[in-house]
């Protein structure tokens, strides 16, 4: 199974910029708001272009956390796979999107525990319903710290 595993990791520590469509930009707004009260998740699928994760498309997955998907989300393993394995050789799955119901876009302390190296998170802010604001950022193992990485919403 692992042989299938095309997706490879960035090279997250020289990351500058996660680019987003317009048009992709509003759909992960519409998914936040559709799952309000609970936690939105997806994938963001894309290429490593000039230090930047261009993304191609947002996939939404279903949030599977068992016990409070108010404040936390899950995507199954096994979803990662399927979709990875699916993909065009020239996109990969860059990372992965939540939305944070009626709370700031900032990485909580369980996102800093879940996050994986060598991939970009982005993060929907939904106040009582409605979505706001965004942040992307980025886990340094060196440092087990999470840095931002600048949001550029762009037609292309």
């Amino acid at each position: 199974m692992h042989d299938h595993l095309r997706t490879t990791r960035l090279h997250a520590a020289a990351l500058e910029a996660l680019v987003l469509t317009p048009e992709q930009a509003q759909a992960l707004r519409e998914h936040a708001a559709a799952c309000y009260p609970e936690e939105c998740c997806g994938f963001l699928i894309g290429r490593e272009q000039d230090r930047c994760a261009v993304i191609a498309s947002v996939i939404p997955a279903k949030n599977r956390h068992a016990d409070d998907r108010r404040s936390r989300y899950e995507i199954d393993p096994m979803e990662f796979l399927r979709i990875d394995y699916r993909l065009p050789e020239e996109l990969q799955v860059l990372g992965f999107y939540h939305s944070h119901p009626d709370h700031p876009p900032q990485p909580s302390p369980h996102d800093l525990h879940q996050a994986w190296p060598g991939f970009v998170y982005l993060i929907i802010r939904v106040d009582r319903g409605a979505p706001a604001d965004m942040q992307a950022f980025r886990l340094d193992p060196t440092e087990n710290a999470i840095h931002p990485v600048h949001l550029s919403i762009q037609e292309r």
